[in-house]
């Protein structure tokens, strides 16, 4: 603001609301929005001084009196013209200005300050900052404004953000800190807006990044050069991809990263660009900083100033390795694919390829072998020389490659830079006949087709050279096209002569076709798609009946089965419609009345006029195949049951393990507790045990691997002893008959296991019976001649049948009826055991077990069992208690389960044996040998190391007259496996246990 405004110095120090000045005059309020104004005038010209210019307050005499009244009153007129000129100054410039204390509270504020930061229309002076800019007065004025109130000049970018309509506007904002007369401080703010410049610079901003992400892109290196075309200053990008520091590359420095070949070219070239002021437009190989040579493109523009004048050049650098690489591929490819297109043999396309491939390589040599793996040997017959290079042509053993020929089988290139330097050939390049052909450097590139080592191209070169990746890819592709250019050639040689000797082999496959339709059984045909035979086969007339004349006179159709000409009418319109060969079976009539069935195959001519069909007899062969199919399922049925009854054996085997000290300790301390409650609870236990060894034994039956115990039984005197038994658990509602004839033989079957198989087969039967019925078991005497399809060996049989009124079962219960677990009861009610037990006693037993049964016509359960060949023995009383021996017996108890052990031990003694212990038969054996003579050992079966039956054996070399008794949870514990010892199955009691032991002590004599 220009100084003769006031005719001095100012500056703002308060605003109308402030109160009056100190020591002057009060000026007039009915002008607010002015600072009040302290100035040191100096007089115009003519005019006399009215204020003292050393202090700035109004000129009093020393008495303090006011100056003249018309002094005062000249000073007041001027002040108000000088703050009505300040009024309109300020108002007029574009940039805000305002006044604002320590309250925070406007004293002064210009248009342009509201009409710049957007604020409503109205007077500012007196509201407070945070009111009129509310959304950025706590995060970008109050904190700078505070700073300012200090004494601190502060400026910043102060941004508002959009609002409605309004966009984001950016401010230069200055806060100028000052002080009233009071002393009280105030900052006058400056605030310019910056919006388009900020726009322009950011758009800037954001050319550059894009220019040098496009730069980056393109692997481009951007430098500058003066005008007169030498490189100065900072070239980052060309530090980086070259490694030259400053001082290397300043001035022309940069042609010494430059290959030697192409160094004063460029130099050349860009000077002549400088001087014409023209683009620069240029590739040269440059060292990069990891010292290999990569092609650039250059292009470089100069950038001229406003007179025209060149200011500075700006160039790129561009990595067009790869690509000029991949053009000169192309290019050699190209004219590869002509060459070996025009090739008629494949000497032609060798000769060629090794030529092509030499001159464009500056190889010394170009060899393309053959291999013969049938006669060992390599073959070069073609190949390219450059001068002075010896000829490598001719044949040679395969062995002669020595361990190369591995690599070369395994489809790897053998690639060597120096072969007298290379470890892998200096001794072999060192050899004279190896140096007369001059091979320094070679690239063999073996090609392999379907497993099979078949040519190698072999580029020599001679003096030492490094192979490029372009070059080992140029190598390889060359020999695959030639190598599929002998295979052409070889091709058409063979069509060339084929052609030529193509009448005679016509004539010969026609006689072959005739012999062919002349000979075969198969049904030849050709005919129409109206149904018409055109030509048919003898073997027509052989397989059917039909004599040719009547099978062209009468067509086809009538000879299809009425349910399959459908099928055939489908697949005739299919190959109609197609073209395409199509395969169907269908039944065919003989002369005689029997269908035969044919599997045919039809196809048609291009014209779709005729077609032409093969037909093969295959009843035979699909009767044989759904037989096969009956076989299988049967034996996929008996190998299911055969796992199944593996399994359940196994867990039987060692419930049966875990039962037995359970039983044992109940046995005993039945005998040892009087309490009545407490024997109630023990008797229930051992019921439950008995339960639970009933379910095993079930188990056992139908896996077949219970320890049975067959004897000759009279099957009558069984049932009839039995009938009360049935008869209470059938109930009164149902009605038992016995039909079994005096004079059936006897059989030979375990008789508690066929009383448990009748007892089980009865409960089913009442449970198919809700309402009552009748239940009938009855015995026949059977006789079979020979092994039937079930497996039942020839000889006589009793088959017991139980038969029932009952509700029967459908066909997919009945087939999985002696599947164990397998129960059409409620949850609950059954094990699903019952059956799959009665099956495994009767396989077990050498018989047959039989189902039938249709819904609501009941069912008929039959056990085939066979005729034993000696008479029952008497039945001997057994004891139901044990009380004792009445003399010591010594036992030695042999098992590694230490529960079972310790519990028959436990009962013995307390039965009044004397038991000795042995973990196993290794201990038990240590015992003997040191002198324990027993008078019985009860031993497991199975133990690690060895089995019960084998202790058996090695004490009776010791003691031959020892009594063994085996003890077994073991599921398939057979006589031959038990070596004729007795046995006793887990679960026991110890009284069972002792009854079993005073038997075979008697019967020894002890």
């Amino acid at each position: 603001m220009d100084s003769h405004v006031l005719g001095g110095c100012h500056e703002f120090v308060g605003n109308p609301e402030s109160g009056s000045r100190q020591g002057g005059p009060e000026p007039d309020r009915g002008r607010p929005g002015l600072p009040w104004i302290r100035s040191t005038l100096t007089p115009q010209p003519g005019e006399p001084a009215t204020r003292d210019g050393n202090d700035g307050m109004d000129q009093r005499d020393t008495q303090g009196s006011p100056a003249s009244d018309a002094g005062l009153e000249q000073l007041v007129v001027r002040l108000r013209d000088a703050e009505d000129r300040l009024r309109a100054v300020t108002q007029q410039v574009r940039i805000g200005l305002a006044v604002t204390g320590p309250d925070h509270r406007y004293r002064f504020a210009n248009q342009a300050y509201a009409d710049l930061l957007r604020l409503p229309t109205g007077d500012l002076v007196g509201q407070r900052v945070a009111d009129v800019l509310p959304e950025v007065y706590e995060t970008q004025i109050r904190p700078r404004l505070d700073r300012a109130l200090t004494g601190e000049t502060v400026s910043y970018e102060l941004v508002t953000p959009a609002h409605g309509e309004l966009q984001e506007r950016r401010y230069a904002v200055t806060y100028q800190p000052g002080r009233e007369e009071s002393g009280e401080p105030e900052v006058t703010v400056v605030v310019q807006d910056i919006t388009e410049q900020a726009t322009t610079a950011r758009r800037l901003r954001d050319s550059e990044e894009r220019f040098r992400a496009a730069v980056q892109a393109v692997q481009g290196v951007v430098w500058t050069n003066d005008a007169e075309g030498r490189m100065s200053g900072e070239q980052p990008g060309w530090a980086a991809l070259t490694g030259q520091t400053e001082d290397e590359y300043q001035g022309y420095g940069w042609s010494s990263a430059v290959h030697p070949d192409d160094a004063q070219p460029s130099i050349m070239a860009w000077t002549r660009a400088v001087s014409l002021r023209e683009p620069f437009i240029f590739e040269h190989r440059v060292k990069t900083r990891g010292g290999e040579y990569r092609r650039f493109a250059i292009r470089a523009l100069p950038l001229l100033g406003p007179d025209g004048s060149i200011r500075e050049w700006v160039g790129v650098h561009t990595d067009v390795t790869e690509q000029r690489a991949r053009e000169r591929r192309d290019a050699f490819l190209l004219a590869l694919e002509d060459l070996l297109g025009r090739a008629a043999t494949p000497e032609e396309a060798s000769a060629g390829a090794s030529e092509l491939l030499g001159r464009s390589l500056d190889a010394g040599r170009v060899t393309y072998a053959e291999i013969d793996e049938a006669t060992d040997s390599l073959t070069v017959s073609r190949e390219y020389l450059a001068a002075g290079m010896p000829s490598a042509a001719g044949t040679y053993p395969l062995s002669g490659l020595g361990p190369a020929l591995d690599h070369y089988r395994r489809g790897q290139p053998i690639i060597v830079t120096d072969s007298r330097q290379d470890p892998r050939t200096a001794a072999f390049a060192a050899r004279p006949d190896t140096l007369a052909m001059r091979t320094r450097a070679m690239l063999d590139m073996p090609l392999v087709r379907q497993g099979r080592l078949v040519a190698i191209l072999a580029v020599n070169h001679p003096a030492p050279r490094e192979w490029t990746r372009e070059e080992v890819e140029l190598v390889r592709a060359t020999a695959e096209r030639t190598w599929d250019a002998f295979e052409r050639t070889r091709a058409e040689a063979r069509i060339r002569e084929l052609n030529a000797t193509l009448e005679r082999r016509v004539s010969e496959a026609v006689n072959e076709r005739n012999r062919l339709w002349a000979v075969s059984e198969d049904l030849f045909v050709t005919a129409d798609f109206t149904g018409r035979l055109l030509e048919v086969s003898e073997s027509w007339t052989r397989l059917l009946g039909w004599d040719r004349e009547t099978l062209l006179r009468d067509g086809y159709v009538h000879l299809i089965h009425p349910d399959d000409l459908d099928l055939a009418r489908d697949q005739l319109e299919a190959l109609q419609r197609s073209g395409r060969s199509v395969s169907y079976e269908n039944r065919v009539l003989k002369q005689d009345g029997e269908w035969r069935l044919i599997d045919w195959t039809l196809n048609m001519e291009p014209d779709g006029g005729r077609l032409y069909g093969v037909g093969r007899d295959i009843t035979r062969e699909r009767a044989q195949t759904q037989a096969l199919a009956e076989v299988q399922a049967q034996l996929h049925e008996v190998q299911k049951l055969e796992s199944i009854g593996q399994l359940t054996g196994g867990v039987a085997h060692d419930f049966n393990n875990l039962l037995t000290p359970i039983v044992g300790a109940l046995d005993i301390l039945s005998r040892r507790v009087t309490d009545d409650r407490a024997q109630r609870l023990i008797t229930g236990a051992l019921q439950s045990a008995d339960r639970a060894k009933t379910l095993i034994q079930r188990l056992l039956a139908f896996a077949r691997r219970q320890t049975l115990q067959p004897q000759a039984v009279v099957p009558a005197k069984l049932v009839l002893g039995m009938r009360d038994l049935i008869e209470r658990s059938l109930g009164p509602l149902i009605e038992v008959r016995l039909d079994l004839p005096a004079d059936l033989p006897s059989i030979l079957v375990d008789p508690n296991q066929l009383e448990l198989a009748l007892l089980n087969l009865s409960l089913n039967a009442h449970d198919a019976m809700p309402d009552g019925g009748r239940l009938s078991i009855a015995a026949r005497v059977m006789d079979v001649g020979t092994r039937t399809r079930s497996g039942l060996a020839p000889g006589r049989y009793v088959r017991l049948m139980v038969s029932d009124t009952g509700s029967g079962m459908d066909a997919d219960t009945l087939k999985r009826a002696i599947e164990p677990f397998f129960s059409t009861k409620a949850v609950g009610r059954g094990t699903g055991l019952g059956l799959s037990m009665v099956h495994g006693l009767a396989a077990q037993s050498g018989g047959l077990f039989e189902l039938e049964s249709r819904p609501g016509e009941g069912t008929t359960a039959a056990l085939w069992l066979p005729v034993a060949d000696e008479q029952p023995k008497a039945e001997a009383v057994q004891p139901h208690e044990w009380l004792g021996t009445g003399r010591s017996v010594k036992v030695l108890l042999v098992d590694d389960e230490d529960a079972v052990r310790t519990v028959a031990a436990e009962g013995m003694r307390e039965l009044g044996y004397e038991v000795v212990e042995a973990v196993n038969a290794a201990t038990a054996l240590e015992l003997v040998g040191n002198g324990l003579r027993a008078d019985i050992v009860v031993t497991d079966h199975m133990m690690p190391g060895m089995t019960g039956a084998d202790l058996a054996g090695e004490l009776r070399r010791q003691q031959p007259s020892l009594p063994v008794l085996l003890i077994t949870g073991y599921a398939h514990l057979s006589p031959e496996r038990a070596r004729g010892l007795p046995v006793l199955p887990k679960p026991f009691r110890p009284v069972e246990l002792a009854a079993t032991l005073s038997e075979m002590l008697a019967a020894a004599g002890r």
